[in-house]
């Protein structure tokens, strides 16, 4: 009786690509939508994966060095045999300009997050903020956000609920990066004041910290 033979899928397949085409991958924790994206220094990133890598890893295709993911020789085999790119190739490319928080901006920040009493979890809040983010930095339309933070519906729910809350006022003041050497906030006030509904939640009182409402008003 023959072995069975184990599949390939699709996304081990991309994973299994992107390893041999870039050398040395990571992966991000705390994202469910299978993403990936080129850093500075020639690494891809991959977010979403890890039970794939998981995977690759029981299956000796690929094993860890130092910090990043390399393939082995049983795993380049398995990519030598792949007839065409993978169709999640392009499917899952991050935008260039796509914002992501990075875990210790997420924890200089999560001790202002309500705390959840049963129900159903929270949409990641990685994904959310970050989108929250996005669509303030870029000054856009809710459902212009890339799909990859959730729905306009979830995004636009989260920035009404803890906006009103108080909850992004202590987040926005706290939540920082560093830029040219520098230490700055990741929100600022004028990137609230020019996005209709952050100015809108401003007038109400939401962010009394950054923009106070007299000092709208005034």
């Amino acid at each position: 009786m023959k072995a069975k033979r184990e599949r390939i899928t699709p996304r081990q397949r991309l994973v299994l690509w992107l390893m041999n085409e870039h050398g040395r991958i990571t992966f991000r924790a705390g994202v469910r939508t299978t993403m990936w994206a080129t850093e500075e220094d020639g690494t891809v990133t991959i977010s979403g994966c890890f039970p794939i890598r998981e995977a690759l890893l029981n299956r000796a295709l690929i094993e860890a060095s130092g910090k990043h993911y390399r393939l082995t020789e049983a795993g380049a085999e398995v990519v030598r045999k792949l007839k065409c790119v993978p169709v999640l190739l392009e499917q899952t490319r991050a935008p260039e300009a796509l914002t992501m928080l990075s875990d210790e901006q997420l924890r200089s920040v999560s001790g202002w997050f309500p705390v959840i009493r049963g129900g159903n979890p929270r949409q990641n809040d990685r994904l959310v903020l970050s989108g929250i983010v996005h669509v303030l930095r870029h000054n856009l339309l809710w459902g212009a956000a890339p799909r990859v933070y959730g729905t306009e519906r979830q995004l636009y729910r989260r920035f009404s609920r803890w906006g009103a809350l108080g909850v992004l006022d202590q987040v926005f003041a706290n939540l920082t990066e560093r830029k040219h050497d520098r230490l700055q906030l990741v929100v600022d006030e004028t990137m609230l004041l020019r996005n209709a509904t952050s100015r809108s939640g401003a007038l109400r009182g939401w962010f009394p910290t950054l923009l106070p409402a007299e000092e709208i008003a005034a």
